[in-house]
């Protein structure tokens, strides 16, 4: 099977790709370009209060679409519930954080992580060595930029479509068929977050709903002592930036 899919994946590229090139992909007059280092570490904290407010909400959605990422990649490895090699949260968000810091020491997009790790993560990836591979690739792709400028969303479609293939094996274990009050309190909450995930094109905002839909349904059943604290306070920060971002979303980019 993974052969298969490996197999799809490199032809369905191809196909695509050369589609998008021949299609509305422009001529390039050069591979390689030196990348412009000049803008490195040019960073000011001037103005910076009154942009906190936008701050905390992206850091609440890249937190959370991380730890999304982690859960979902982590199960399909099966590294969540293996006491042999127990899941490091620390080290995990650790270098999530370290990589977001040093891109944008770099003036470049976050650097975080990405739920198509999962695609080598089924096919055996466990050492991390994959990780640095990949790392090393992008490097290089740094000084072949008006060559990886002929790639766009079309070629890592296929990518997508395979690592949701692989995720939706983890849906079975949701309890779905339980009717009982206090299991809909678990599994409506998920399956509002599986849904708008899709529908919304944002992991931590998807989290984001089902954190509410949780707290809302413990609330009105009675059993709001189940709920920790800090889910409270998380679930109240969601919504004041949801609430934000419906009233100003020039300044909340969510």
């Amino acid at each position: 099977m993974t052969n298969f899919m490996v197999t799809a994946y490199i032809i369905a590229t191809v196909a695509v790709g050369a589609i998008g090139y021949f299609g509305v992909t422009p001529a390039i007059s050069e591979v390689a370009r030196r990348p412009d280092l000049t803008r490195i570490g040019d960073v000011s904290f001037r103005d910076f209060a009154p942009l906190i407010p936008t701050v905390i909400a992206i850091m609440m959605i890249d937190f959370f679409d991380t730890l999304g990422t982690g859960l979902a990649v982590g199960s399909q490895g099966g590294l969540q519930d293996n006491p042999k090699r127990p899941f490091s949260w620390y080290r995990f968000l650790l270098a999530d954080s370290l990589g977001a810091f040093f891109g944008g020491s770099f003036r470049s997009s976050s650097n975080t992580t990405y739920i198509e790790s999962a695609a080598g993560v089924a096919d055996g990836a466990r050492t991390g060595l994959a990780s640095v591979v990949t790392g090393l690739l992008f490097l290089l792709a740094v000084f072949l930029s008006p060559l990886a400028g002929l790639l766009s969303e079309r070629n890592t479609a296929p990518a997508l479509i395979i690592v949701g293939f692989f995720m939706m094996g983890s849906v079975g274990l949701i309890p779905f068929s339980d009717e009982r009050v206090d299991a809909m309190t678990t599994t409506l909450p998920a399956f509002v977050t599986m849904i708008t995930i899709p529908l919304t094109f944002d992991i931590g905002r998807g989290i984001g709903y089902g954190f509410l839909v949780y707290v809302f349904l413990k609330a009105v059943t009675g059993k709001w002592r189940e709920v920790h604290p800090l889910l409270l306070v998380v679930g109240a920060l969601f919504l004041a930036v949801f609430i934000w971002g419906a009233i100003d979303p020039q300044k909340v980019p969510i």
